[in-house]
């Protein structure tokens, strides 16, 4: 392997480790939020609404496991990762389904903060189809790593979970309500 290919996997393993921990880090603060009732923790702004409990269970979950890639732990975060994807498929399935499964008030009972929702602990579709799927793109290394085989799967994965998340967030910024 070359300097610069050492290099370039030095700064990659940093920048992950770098995002695993903040993603880590937002997750435990919305979940000592609702141990703790503190609405300013729950709610990114005011405006807002709510993040569920079990997003941000699952950003937490997708952070370990962001950590672990780093860390070169690839099974445990296949683990991680699948656990992520878990949760974002089984919330899927309750809106495809029109039932509740439970995994909305399963690890804490929560009400809605300041909004009107439908369902009270439930995350959005669109979020849930984005955790399964950085779930997937979190587990896949470790699976193509013991399969032998190079994948841009994660990355294809990732970019569609980020034009989500940036057409979410255009769509609060300019008030278009469709986009989140």
């Amino acid at each position: 392997m070359s300097k610069l290919q050492q290099s370039y996997d030095r700064w990659l393993k940093l920048l992950l480790g770098v995002c695993g921990g903040i993603t880590s880090v937002l997750g435990c603060a919305v979940l000592a939020g609702w141990h703790t009732h503190n609405a300013a923790l729950i709610k990114l702004l005011p405006a807002l609404t709510p993040i569920p409990y079990n997003a941000a269970l699952a950003f937490l979950l997708a952070g370990v496991a962001m950590l672990l890639i780093a860390w070169e732990k690839h099974h445990a975060a296949t683990v991680v990762g699948g656990l992520v994807s878990f949760v974002g498929l089984v919330t899927l399935l309750e809106y495809v389904l029109e039932t509740e499964l439970g995994l909305d008030q399963f690890f804490m009972k929560t009400q809605a903060i300041g909004a009107q929702v439908l369902h009270p602990g439930r995350m959005a579709i669109t979020t849930s189809i984005c955790f399964m799927l950085i779930g997937l793109a979190l587990a896949f290394p470790g699976l193509a790593r013991r399969m032998g085989i190079n994948s841009v799967l994660p990355g294809l994965l990732g970019t569609f979970v980020c034009a989500v998340a940036a057409d979410a967030i255009f769509g609060h910024w300019t008030g278009v309500a469709i986009s989140y």
